[in-house]
C-alpha cells in the first residue's frame, strides 16, 4: 500500500497544478465552460439524449418538441482509423487499391449522419471517442510510435470533417474497460512510474487541443476527460489508474472536467458514486471541474433481482391481479415481452403495464429520474444525457434475442421501445423509465 501510494504521487507531480475555486482556469474565456459552470453552482443541471453511437435514429421533430437541445454519441474510433488508413493511402498512390468491408461502411454511414445532424442548429454535440483496444486484442501505442501518430491524427480528421461543431468533446469512452489491465498498472521500469492508459489519453487530449487552438474553435468547446465506470466500488475507485485520471483531469488546464458513466445497484451506490468524485484527495483538495454524465441507469440492480418472483410483495401482487399475470421471475416476464423477428407486436407491454411494472418493483425508485436529477445538484454536475429513445436499436438485428441470466441487460436501462408496444404511429415511444412520461425534471426547470 505505501509503495503504491509513493508511486501515485511520484508519477503525478509533473502535474501538480492547484485550482482555488469550482472555476477553471480558463472558465471566462470559453463559452461552453462558461455556460456548464453556470448549469453547475445555479444547481440547474442540463439535460440532454445519449444516443450511443447510433446517430442516424434520433428524430429531430420528438426531441425538439420534448425540449431538448442536446445529445451526446460516441465513434469507434478504430473502427475509423482503419477506414481513415485506406483513404490516407489513396492520397498516397491514386493506384492503390481498396475494399471498403462491411465495417468500414458504417463506421463512415455513422459519422456522415453525426455531420447531418450538426448541421441541425437547434442541436449542440457531445462527442465521445470511444478507443476500445480490448475488443481489438491490440495495445495502447507507445509514446511517438508511428501508430500513435496516425491515431491522433485520424482523430483529428474525423473530427474536423465529421464533428467540427461538437460542444464537448470527450477524450475517451472507458478507457479502464477498454484497455488491457496490464496497462493499467503503474510502469516501475520507466521513469516517472506512469500508467500507459493515461499517458495515452492526456497526450492524445494534447493534440486535439492544439488542433481546436489552431483552428480557432478552442474558445467554443469544452474538453473532458472520461470516461469513467463503476467508482462506487471502492475497488475501482481506489485504484492506481482512476486517480491518475482523476488527477489528470483536475490538473491539466487544458481539461474542463470529466465525464462519468454511472451504471449502479442502487440510488445509495448512485450517490456513493458522485461523491467519491468530488471528495477524491487531490493535494488535499476534492474535484473542482466540470462533472458531466453521459450514461446513467440502475441496470446492474435488475440484473441483481433477475430471478426475484414478479409477483412478490404488496406491490407486486398488485400488479399481477391488474394485468392477471402468473407468478415468474422477472427475468421470465421480459423475455415473455421481447420482441423477436415475426413476432407480433402484441406481444409486448403496453406503456401503462411496462411503467407499472417499473412502479412495482421494490428496489428501484418512484421516479428515478427526478431522484437522479437532485442529486447531480447536490454535487454540481453541470449536464447530463438518458437515453430517451432511439427508433434505429429496434432495427438492430442483435437485439432479437431474448435475455440470459447471464447477460447485462442493457436493453432495459436504455431502450424500452423493445418491451413497450409502439405509439399509434407505429413509432417506438420514448423510454419512459419507470414513470408513464418522459419526466426528467418537470417543464419549468427544463433548460
Amino acid at each position: 500500500m505505501i509503495k503504491s501510494k509513493i508511486a501515485f504521487a511520484i508519477g503525478t507531480l509533473c502535474l501538480v497544478v492547484l485550482f482555488q475555486n469550482f472555476t477553471p482556469i480558463n472558465v471566462s474565456s470559453n463559452s461552453v465552460v462558461t455556460m456548464l459552470n453556470d448549469a453547475a453552482t445555479n444547481q440547474r443541471p442540463i439535460v440532454g439524449l445519449n444516443l450511443n453511437h447510433w446517430t442516424d435514429g434520433i428524430d429531430a421533430v420528438k426531441t425538439k418538441r420534448l425540449g431538448f437541445r442536446w445529445y451526446r454519441v460516441y465513434v469507434r474510433m478504430l473502427d475509423f482509423v482503419d477506414y481513415d488508413r485506406k483513404m490516407q493511402n489513396v492520397k498516397k498512390d491514386k493506384n492503390y487499391k481498396y475494399v471498403l468491408s462491411e465495417r468500414d461502411q458504417l463506421v463512415l454511414d455513422r459519422v456522415e449522419s453525426l455531420r447531418k445532424l450538426q448541421d441541425d442548429p437547434d442541436f449542440k454535440t457531445i462527442l465521445s471517442l470511444r478507443w476500445d483496444f480490448v475488443k481489438r486484442n491490440i495495445p495502447v501505442p507507445a509514446e511517438n510510435s508511428d501508430d500513435e501518430k496516425f491515431y491522433f491524427d485520424s482523430a483529428v480528421r474525423m473530427i474536423n470533417t465529421y464533428a467540427s461543431r461538437s460542444s464537448i468533446i470527450v477524450v475517451g469512452n472507458e478507457p479502464t474497460l477498454e484497455t488491457e489491465e496490464q496497462q493499467q498498472e503503474i510502469r516501475e521500469d520507466k521513469p516517472g512510474k506512469p500508467i500507459d492508459v493515461v499517458v495515452f489519453y492526456r497526450r492524445l487530449a494534447t493534440r486535439i487541443h492544439k488542433h481546436l487552438v489552431d483552428s480557432g474553435r478552442r474558445q467554443n468547446v469544452a474538453l473532458l476527460m472520461g470516461s469513467l465506470n463503476r467508482l462506487d466500488i471502492p475497488a475501482n475507485f481506489n485504484s492506481d489508474v482512476v486517480k491518475r485520471f482523476i488527477f489528470q483531469a483536475q490538473n491539466m488546464d487544458i481539461i474542463d472536467g470529466l465525464d462519468v458513466h454511472i451504471h449502479v445497484p442502487s440510488m445509495q451506490a448512485f450517490e456513493r458514486y458522485l461523491n467519491n468524485v468530488r471528495n477524491l484527495s487531490l493535494n488535499g483538495r476534492g474535484f473542482t471541474k466540470q462533472l458531466i454524465v453521459t450514461e446513467f441507469t440502475l441496470v446492474w440492480a435488475v440484473k441483481k433481482n433477475f430471478n426475484s418472483p414478479l409477483c412478490e410483495g404488496e406491490r407486486g401482487s398488485q400488479f399481477c391481479r391488474d394485468y392477471k399475470l402468473i407468478n415468474m421471475t422477472e427475468l421470465e416476464y421480459m423475455n415473455s415481452l421481447l420482441l423477436t423477428k415475426g413476432s407480433n407486436v402484441e406481444n409486448r407491454a403496453s406503456r401503462a403495464e411496462w411503467g407499472d411494472f417499473m412502479l412495482s418493483r421494490s428496489y428501484l425508485p418512484q421516479n428515478f429520474l427526478r431522484e437522479t436529477n437532485q442529486l447531480f445538484k447536490k454535487y454540481q454536475v453541470s449536464m447530463a444525457t438518458f437515453g430517451a429513445g432511439n427508433s434505429k436499436i429496434v432495427d438492430e438485428a442483435s437485439y432479437y434475442k431474448q435475455m440470459q441470466p447471464d447477460d447485462i441487460p442493457w436493453i432495459w436501462g436504455m431502450y424500452n421501445q423493445r418491451f413497450v408496444q409502439p405509439n399509434e404511429n407505429g413509432q417506438p415511444v420514448p423510454n419512459n423509465f419507470y414513470t408513464r412520461g418522459l419526466k426528467f425534471v418537470t417543464l419549468d426547470e427544463r433548460r
